[in-house]
């Protein structure tokens, strides 16, 4: 039986399909079985890297670092998939999210009829040219998961002094972003390759990039103690990934971190961070 998080991520799909991308990975939309397996496994990565997110805002709520009804700020809300799913799992949240305007699914007749069902106030917004439009010190939590790496790195302090700006002092920050120093991107690095997608603009979404720099959790860590923030909790996790376009060498290379990841956690294939506002 599906789970509520997996409807929600499954729903989401149809804006990302209009956007020419998908919530993990390209995936085929035939009706064969290898296109079924794909999308379905996307689906199961993305269920999993919101059930991630979950647990640590369920775990910040558990140590009393935030109630159930915090005022909560999504930065990049992509697809919805998050912010639709804490409001699901939270109702009584007050949820507010940022997107880029450049992605033009944002105005379509579906999705802004998401925002209006699971009550979501969204503003745009290109943090690399503006503030973000929200009073100072006005958010208990503010989720900031799968923007990092699309971000330029001499950009990144800049980013993180406006988010620090609309957070409580004693707020929390939920980081997460895909791992450096994964076992694949190790891999990768030997081989003479790169993780890193170019510096380009994405054709789909003017304004915004691809996987332009990965961190490590000391990195962000690092980071955030520059504007006060204290790390009180984080930790690796791999999501399962599955795509029938990729080399044998490639699907053993993903297994292989899969199981290394088990007793390095270092080598999994992302993180995420709780962090608080001193």
């Amino acid at each position: 039986m599906k789970s509520d998080i997996q409807n929600i991520v499954e729903h989401c799909f149809t804006h990302s399909e209009s956007e020419k991308a998908t919530v993990a990975c390209p995936v085929s939309h035939t009706a064969d079985s290898h296109g079924e397996l794909e999308v379905e496994l996307a689906v199961k990565r993305e269920t999993t890297r919101v059930d991630v997110l979950l647990n640590a805002i369920r775990s910040s709520i558990d140590k009393k670092l935030i109630t159930d009804s915090a005022t909560v700020l999504e930065i990049g809300i992509g697809y919805g998939q998050v912010a639709f799913s804490i409001r699901q799992m939270y109702p009584k949240m007050d949820i507010h999210a940022i997107e880029h305007p450049g992605r033009y699914y944002l105005q379509s007749a579906l999705f802004l009829n998401d925002l209006t069902k699971y009550n979501i106030s969204l503003q745009l917004c290109d943090m690399l040219q503006q503030d973000i439009p929200l009073h100072d010190e006005s958010m208990d939590l503010v989720v900031f998961c799968e923007v990092l790496e699309h971000l330029p790195p001499t950009s990144v302090h800049d980013v993180m002094e406006k988010i620090c700006r609309v957070v409580k002092r004693d707020g929390i920050i939920i980081v997460a972003s895909p791992n450096l120093t994964s076992f694949v991107n190790r891999v990768m690095f030997m081989s003479g390759r790169t993780p890193f997608e170019e510096a380009v603009e994405i054709d789909y979404a003017g304004g915004t990039y691809g996987h332009i720099r990965l961190y490590t959790i000391d990195e962000i860590r690092n980071i955030c103690n520059r504007f006060h923030l204290r790390k009180l909790d984080g930790w690796h996790y791999s999501l399962p990934v599955y795509c029938r376009r990729w080399s044998v060498s490639a699907k053993i290379t993903l297994l292989l971190e899969k199981i290394i990841s088990i007793f390095v956690k270092a080598t999994s294939s992302h993180w995420i961070a709780i962090m608080r506002k001193e």
